[in-house]
C-alpha cells in the first residue's frame, strides 16, 4: 500500500472547495446565485460532517476489528471510511447550515453537485494507486489486469476503481450538461446522488475486499441502495415541485394579462 490515497482524498476536497469559490453553479441565473463565501461554507460544513460520519460508519461496520483496537479509531489516515456514512453525514451537516445560517437548502445543495463528483474522481483514483476498494480475482482477460489489493497481493482482478474513476467522469460530464438546462432548484444534486449511488451499487458486486454480509448481500451494496431510494425520492420531489412552480407562475402571468385586458 503506497499510502496515497489521503493525498488524494485531500487534493479533491481542495479542488471542490476551489471550484465552489470560483464557478457559478447555476449557469447564468443571477437570481439563484450564492455568494461564494456562501458556497465555500456549506461545502466545508458538508465535508468536515461528512468525513466524520464516513469514520464512524466504517468503524461501525468494523466494530468487531475496532473493540479490540479502540486506539485504531482515530487513525483515519490509515484509511478506513464509508461513502455511504460520508454521504448522510454530508447531507446532515448541510442541512444543519442552511438551517443555522437561514441559507436555502436546496441552492446550495445543488451548489455542492458537481465538486462532489470532482471529490468522488479524486478518490477512486487514489484507491485506484493504493489498491484500495479492490475487485474480485477474475480470469485472465483484457477487462481484468493484473492489480494489487491493499495488502499487496497482485491477480488479475475486475477493475473497480479505473471503472469508477471513468464513471464519476462521465458523471461530472453528465450534471454539467444538466445545469446548463437550467432545471429546478435541487434537481442537480438529487441527480448526483442518484447516479453515484447507482454505479456504487453496481461496483459492489464485482469488489473483493470484506466487508459484513447482512441478509445475503455486501453491507456496502445495501447502503449504496438505500442512498440510490433517497435520491430518487428527492428527484421525484424537486422536479414536481420545479413543474408545480413553473405552472404556478404562467397562471399568474396569465392572470395579470387577464387585468390588464
Amino acid at each position: 500500500m503506497s499510502n496515497t490515497y489521503p493525498w488524494f482524498f485531500s487534493l479533491g476536497a481542495l479542488a471542490g472547495l476551489l471550484w465552489l469559490g470560483w464557478a457559478d453553479p447555476i449557469h447564468k441565473r443571477p437570481q439563484a446565485s450564492l455568494p461564494a463565501i456562501a458556497r465555500i461554507d456549506a461545502g466545508l460544513s458538508a465535508l468536515i460532517s461528512g468525513l466524520l460520519a464516513a469514520r464512524l460508519g466504517y468503524v461501525l461496520v468494523h466494530i468487531h476489528f475496532y473493540t479490540d483496537h479502540p486506539e485504531e479509531i482515530l487513525k483515519i489516515w490509515n484509511g478506513g471510511l464509508t461513502w455511504v456514512g460520508g454521504a448522510v453525514g454530508a447531507i446532515l451537516g448541510l442541512g444543519l447550515y442552511a438551517i443555522i445560517l437561514k441559507r436555502p437548502f436546496w441552492r446550495l445543495a445543488d451548489s455542492l453537485a458537481l465538486p462532489t463528483a470532482l471529490f468522488a474522481f479524486a478518490l477512486w483514483f487514489g484507491c485506484m494507486l493504493d489498491g484500495c476498494t479492490y475487485g474480485k480475482p477474475s480470469d485472465f482477460g483484457p477487462l481484468t489486469p493484473a492489480l494489487q489489493d491493499t495488502f499487496g497481493t497482485r491477480l488479475h482482478r475486475w477493475p473497480i476503481q479505473s471503472s469508477g474513476a471513468i464513471f464519476t467522469l462521465i458523471i461530472l460530464a453528465i450534471l454539467d450538461r444538466v445545469r446548463l438546462q437550467k432545471p429546478s432548484e435541487g434537481v442537480i444534486a438529487s441527480l448526483c446522488l442518484v447516479l453515484i449511488a447507482a454505479g456504487s451499487l453496481f461496483l459492489a458486486f464485482l469488489r473483493g475486499d470484506t466487508v459484513p454480509i447482512l441478509y445475503g448481500f455486501r453491507a456496502d451494496a445495501l447502503g449504496s441502495a438505500g442512498i440510490l431510494i433517497l435520491g430518487s425520492l428527492s428527484f421525484m420531489y424537486c422536479n414536481k415541485r420545479g413543474i408545480k412552480q413553473q405552472y404556478q407562475a404562467k397562471s399568474n402571468v396569465r392572470e395579470k394579462e387577464k387585468d390588464v385586458s
